[in-house]
């Protein structure tokens, strides 16, 4: 969470929606790689947890505020 935008870090609504889905998710996903499907090559959570938040940063470009594009509080 440390490593997102500061204009996403002022939006308590959008920090407390990706905490909440990353809480969520995350046990349930790695619950479901233990126990449903076959790993090829066995991995740790932490592994799993720095893929899914590699694969989450890949998602969330930089943003860069202009004239027309201003951020609001909402």
């Amino acid at each position: 969470m440390n490593t997102l935008p500061p204009k996403v870090l002022e939006n308590k609504y959008i920090q407390s929606t990706l905490r909440e889905l990353w809480k969520d998710m995350l046990e349930d996903g790695c619950y479901m790689l233990r126990r449903q499907l076959k790993e090829m090559v066995y991995t740790v959570n932490n592994n799993l947890c720095q893929s899914a938040m590699r694969l989450l940063d890949c998602y969330l470009a930089k943003y860069y505020e202009t004239e027309v594009k201003k951020v609001t509080k909402e």
